[in-house]
């Protein structure tokens, strides 16, 4: 596998929408066999915030098996509550068998001839993403509907890029009748290569972030991504004004609460730019606790979707007469 070049990906000017195969859960189970018969490891990369009570489950179902915080030795070090771990499951697993039948979006499976070491350092690698705007972003890589969205925008050097040292992924999703299903996604390096080869040849980026997103993988993603985006920017906040944040988690119980807070009335507003939805934080922030929601912003922002920065203007004009008034 070529590496990445230290001054970052070269992106494709476009590339062809691919479609993945779906597998049942037997299917499934099937091809996890065949991948153990030819010495190939099957890894589970499991959200554990997917549900209230995912944590204390994972936990409980791995039993012996050993795990790998993700996020260990990274700037997110400390984002416990939302922490990946990377487990390597054997035939029989109890965790196996729980997360094949588990209904929520809890993460991914990954084959891989490699190490556990070197495949949880790819996905620790891609906890932090360059925007298109050019700033870095926490990326939750093990939300299932984001890959679900994205992955099918990505060129064949991107996908082998994304995935690394993993020969396919399988992502949990529902079909058309709403079952279980599984998006197939193999590795493009593959062609002509074992996956003993593939995981030999890999070498992990030595820049970070070395991940660049394009507009084109973001169609779609405003929800999935409104975890990073609530981190992003609560960082932000208390960065450049420690004061304001300070005060707005005492009103909200927390930092993280209140910026959620702030995001969702943007995203119902029709703001999908994390640089519009900041703007629009950071002037809300000017007015009293709760004014996100007030009918005179509602009114200001009436239009956001179509025309954000005219709809940020007007909220600008009325944070202005708001303070003269005062």
């Amino acid at each position: 596998m070529r590496d990445i070049p230290e001054g970052g990906m070269n992106m494709p000017d476009n590339s062809a929408i691919r479609n993945f195969r779906k597998l049942a859960s037997s299917d499934l189970t099937a091809a996890f066999t065949d991948a153990r018969h030819r010495g190939l490891h099957i890894d589970a990369i499991v959200a554990v915030d997917a549900t209230p009570q995912m944590l204390e489950d994972y936990f409980s179902w791995k039993g012996a098996d050993a795990f790998h915080p993700v996020l260990q030795d990274t700037p997110y070090a400390s984002l416990w509550a939302t922490m990946p771990y990377l487990s390597r499951i054997g035939a029989g697993s109890r965790l196996e068998t729980h997360l094949l039948a588990e209904h929520s979006a809890w993460g991914f499976f990954a084959v891989t001839a490699a190490s556990e070491q070197t495949h949880c350092g790819h996905w620790r690698s891609l906890c932090e993403v360059l925007l298109p705007s050019g700033k870095k972003s926490f990326f939750r890589f093990q939300d299932p509907g984001a890959l679900e969205k994205m992955l099918p925008t990505f060129s064949d050097q991107e996908l082998g890029w994304f995935l690394g040292p993993a020969a396919r992924l399988f992502i949990p999703i529902r079909n058309h009748d709403g079952e279980r299903a599984w998006l197939d996604v193999p590795s493009p390096v593959l062609s002509g290569r074992t996956e003993r080869e593939l995981a030999d040849l890999y070498r992990l980026a030595k820049g970070r972030p070395w991940w660049e997103v394009r507009e084109e993988h973001l169609g779609g993603l405003s929800q999935e991504n409104r975890a990073a985006l609530v981190y992003n920017l609560s960082q932000d906040l208390k960065e450049n004004s420690p004061v304001t944040a300070a005060l707005t988690a005492e009103h909200y119980g927390s930092l993280d609460a209140a910026v959620g807070e702030y995001v969702d009335a943007a995203m119902r507003y029709g703001l999908a730019d994390e640089t519009h939805i900041f703007i629009f934080l950071r002037l809300c922030l000017t007015m009293p606790f709760g004014a996100q929601n007030d009918s005179v912003v509602r009114d200001a922002m009436l239009d956001a979707s179509q025309d954000p920065v005219s709809a940020l203007d007007q909220l600008r004009i009325l944070v202005l007469r708001q303070r003269e008034s005062r």
